[in-house]
């Protein structure tokens, strides 16, 4: 059955990852990946510009980079002491040392595996060693800089010889190193002393040797954000290599980023990657493409709808919903907050030709470090979030306290089973949330803990998630929602959109669709569900955020009670294993314990849940919220959402496609 589903999820893919994986157990992998001690010299690519010294980013990477010095690198949050070569390769979490050994034996999956690969994997991006690259460039007889700087590149080569080490597993991993020792290069490599260049001059050779030879693996498995990091590590090591004289191989290259952004982002700026967080890391692999020199219309449109997409939603205002996986993923250097996603928009926009607004360059540190300052700046909030909005398939809105998100879309990267999940904010703390990742190599019940259904506060009819997990980042099948239009009244905001995740189960038990509105005002939230179909028992839970406390009857954020009100019987649970409910992941790798509202019953009709004060009246599907009232109707092709304010009926239809 696994092998099935393993076909299922690989599609055409499954031949070539057979003959793949078939390589790596039989050690032909070893003829494939030789080792070749090729001396090449290295020039950088111009990725990175010195920010002026004194601005607040070149103030921000100074002190960062004595925490460096004195602390060690940052992975999810927590500092990683650099005082010996093997730091590169030793897990943080248990102290143990990952084997130099040929990096295809080296177990990363299994349940016998050493540890969780993507700690040490965070800190061998090497962002952080760009950040000494800048203060060594700011401070050039500040010695310590570069002398550090220096220590960490060599004890680097010495800690993962060619193609030994944990470090060699994973392309897009070598294709982000790459990018990061470009930059160092190019702001500090006149400091580096002769021997550490020559150890990264043999260390480059290889890399793009190795991208080369795995580019089957790449092809056959790798149809997201990782085939365009693949893209651009091979440019960028050919041209740091000054070996660009291979019009095939170049040609090879940018095929594979054409056809991939081709997919990568749709017409209203959303994404292949159902993630914000992997939005942010997409949309900065655009700006490295754009610095490394393609000014094509097509990369500059995409990188503007992509920017402006996440502005809309809110990016340059505050904090994001983690919706879908949210592991800090970067492919620029920063001094400021990794979880912020606004510091990328506002160099997205900039560079896609959208005037810089006053306060910026204060505010997001990569305008200083990778775009030129302007000759004039706008005011403020010429950019950014509206009151409410339909961004592609989430839809938000603003209004008094509250500023709500609704999720309708899915896509197939990097997802989870979240299709009308709602986050919500009230006076800047969250209250309804996403609780996060978790993590992708811990046990399997944490990550499913964090992705599937049960973690959001989704409707499950019949106690059913939305779709099957596969394996640690697949799914069985890819559910289809759409968002409808956001509706402003005098006393409320609608927002609302539907799904067809169970269109596709066994039609003698799922034969119905599901719509959901939020209904916004100005002392509360009601949430509203209509199902196709009849009488059917549901579960649902609310996952609260971590600064609330809550009961079976309110929520306390700050000061501040809320009260609650939901259908069924509920219980309330915080930090349970077994099963795996009641927790928070604030980044990747950590969960700490926190408040969810576990929700089951039986109910024909619509099925509603509210916090606040509101006053919510149901008569058969038509849901009454203080002035404005609701009701959903199913037609061949879609929903219909009616609405009523004052007597007045507007109506809004959408449209969906077959399950696939």
């Amino acid at each position: 059955m696994s092998m099935l589903k393993d076909l299922h999820a690989l599609g055409a893919g499954a031949v070539p990852r057979a003959a793949y994986e078939a390589s790596k157990r039989t050690g032909a992998h070893r003829f494939v990946f030789g080792v070749v001690r090729q001396q090449l010299p290295l020039t950088s690519s111009g990725l990175s510009r010195l920010a002026p010294a004194d601005s607040a980013a070149a103030q921000a990477c100074l002190r960062d980079a004595k925490e460096i010095v004195a602390e060690g690198l940052v992975a999810f949050g927590r500092r990683v002491p650099m005082d010996e070569p093997t730091a590169w390769i030793t897990d943080p979490e248990s102290g143990r040392v990952w084997p130099q050994e040929p990096w295809w034996t080296i177990d990363i999956r299994s349940d016998q595996r050493m540890g969780d690969v993507k700690w040490v994997w965070e800190i061998g991006r090497h962002r952080e060693l760009v950040i000494l690259a800048r203060a060594a460039a700011l401070e050039p007889d500040n010695t310590q800089w570069c002398q550090h700087l220096d220590q960490l590149i060599s004890w680097w080569c010495d800690a993962n010889p060619l193609e030994r080490s944990i470090h060699w597993y994973s392309n897009l991993e070598i294709a982000l190193r790459l990018i990061a020792w470009a930059q160092v290069l190019g702001l500090a490599g006149d400091q580096l002393s002769q021997s550490t260049l020559d150890e990264m001059g043999l260390h480059v050779a290889q890399m793009r040797r190795h991208l080369w030879r795995d580019l089957p693996y790449t092809l056959s498995s790798m149809h997201n954000n990782h085939t365009l990091g693949d893209a651009l590590g091979l440019i960028i090591a050919d041209q740091m290599t000054g070996r660009t004289e291979s019009r095939v191989r170049r040609g090879i290259a940018e095929r594979m980023w054409q056809g991939q952004l081709s997919r990568q982002v749709n017409p209203d700026g959303s994404m292949l990657e159902d993630s914000l967080s992997y939005h942010r890391f997409v949309l900065e692999m655009f700006i490295v493409k754009h610095l490394l020199g393609d000014r094509s219309a097509t990369l500059m449109d995409a990188i503007g709808s992509a920017s402006q997409y996440l502005a809309e939603l809110g990016a340059l205002d505050g904090p994001l919903p983690q919706f879908g996986d949210w592991d800090e993923g970067r492919v620029l250097a920063t001094s400021g907050d990794p979880l912020d996603v606004g510091n990328s928009v506002a160099l997205g926009l900039v560079i896609s030709g959208h005037p810089e607004e006053a306060g910026w360059r204060e505010c997001f540190d990569l305008l200083d470090w990778y775009a030129p300052r302007p000759a004039d700046v706008v005011p403020p909030s010429a950019v950014g979030a509206r009151s409410a909005a339909k961004v592609g398939d989430l839809v938000t809105a603003k209004r008094g306290p509250w500023q709500v998100w609704l999720k309708c879309g899915a896509g197939p990267s990097h997802g989870h089973a979240d299709v009308g999940h709602v986050s919500a904010r009230h006076r800047d703390a969250w209250v309804l949330v996403d609780p996060g990742t978790g993590t992708y190599n811990g046990p399997l019940s944490v990550r499913n803990g964090f992705r599937t259904s049960q973690a959001h506060n989704v409707l499950r009819p019949l106690g059913e998630g939305q779709i099957e997990p596969h394996r640690a980042f697949r799914w069985m099948s890819t559910p289809q929602g759409v968002a409808g239009r956001v509706w402003e009244f005098p006393s409320a905001t609608v927002m609302w959109g539907a799904h067809n995740a169970f269109v596709k189960r066994d039609r003698s038990r799922w034969q119905w669709r599901i719509a959901r509105a939020c209904v916004v005002t100005d002392t509360g939230l009601v949430v509203v569900d209509w199902r196709e179909g009849g009488d059917l028992a549901f579960e649902m839970t609310i996952p609260f955020g971590p600064q609330c406390s809550a009961d079976q009857e309110s929520v306390v954020v700050g000061n501040v009670e809320l009260g609650v009100c939901v259908p069924g019987s509920q219980r309330l649970v915080e930090g349970s294993e077994k099963p795996f409910e009641g927790w928070f992941s604030p980044t990747y790798g950590s969960w700490h314990p926190a408040a969810w509202l576990m929700i089951e019953g039986v109910q024909d009709g619509p099925i509603w849940w509210s916090l606040g004060d509101v006053e919510v009246d149901v008569t058969g599907d038509r849901v009454t919220v203080g002035d404005v009232s609701a009701q959903v109707d199913w037609t061949d092709s879609g929903s219909r959402l009616s609405l009523w304010d004052e007597g007045k009926q507007t109506v809004d239809d959408v449209i969906m496609q077959a399950a696939r």
